[in-house]
């Protein structure tokens, strides 16, 4: 598991929390009936306000004759807090992405998550569906054994059922998915205040100006 922070413009910054960098590229685990769900929990890291973006890698499986592809479906993700055991209602934030893939390569999938709100150090569980096709029988995700991040872990509603998942305890394994989050940073305190005093100057060089 690596955290990196990445400087952006305007004195904000972005906190990237992934095992991606861990996967071999082929590795997969899933065989996930299209319809049913599977996710990936994780702990919020610290100083974070915000999940912007979710990227996971996907790989299909047609309905035989098909053939090779390419094929197009349907794959939401969803955010939930998570209790240690299952997901809490409610789905805080969802994205629905549209991918184009041939039969055993992998699609990076990203997931806008339009900046939701999170608190930090807390635990949460991204899982995902794929909208059922007449040509697609089963979904697998980028996989990294070994238990590269020690706060979260692969997990699955028991039957794979989307109800499910705020009823029951879920299945849980401490391997993981691939995949990289992406956080809006909390503002530095000095950061902010040097805005504030940036702003009040302004308005007194403003309010100077307009004085007769």
């Amino acid at each position: 598991m690596s955290i990196a922070l990445v400087a952006a413009r305007d004195a904000h910054a972005e906190i990237i929390l992934e095992t991606a960098s861990g996967w071999d590229g082929h590795s997969a685990i899933g065989n996930l009936v299209v319809g049913d769900t599977w996710g990936q929990t994780f702990r919020t890291p610290d100083n974070v306000s915000h999940l912007s973006e979710a990227s996971f890698w996907v790989q299909t499986y047609p309905v035989n004759p098909y053939g090779n592809g390419p094929y197009t479906f349907d794959i939401t993700g969803y955010l939930m807090a998570w209790d240690g055991e299952k997901g809490i209602q409610p789905i805080l934030a969802d994205s629905k992405v549209s991918v184009n893939t041939s039969v055993g390569e992998f699609s990076r999938v990203d997931f806008d998550f339009q900046g939701v709100s999170v608190a930090e150090n807390s635990q949460y569980v991204l899982f995902f569906m794929v909208s059922p096709t007449p040509v697609l029988n089963y979904v697998n995700f980028g996989f990294v054994d070994g238990n590269p991040y020690a706060d979260g872990g692969l997990s699955s509603p028991y039957a794979g059922s989307f109800y499910l998942i705020s009823l029951l305890p879920w299945g849980r394994s401490v391997d993981d998915l691939a995949f990289e989050l992406r956080f809006a940073a909390v503002p530095e305190p000095s950061t902010f205040g040097l805005g504030l005093l940036g702003s009040f100057a302004l308005l007194a060089v403003s309010l100077r100006r307009g004085r007769p």
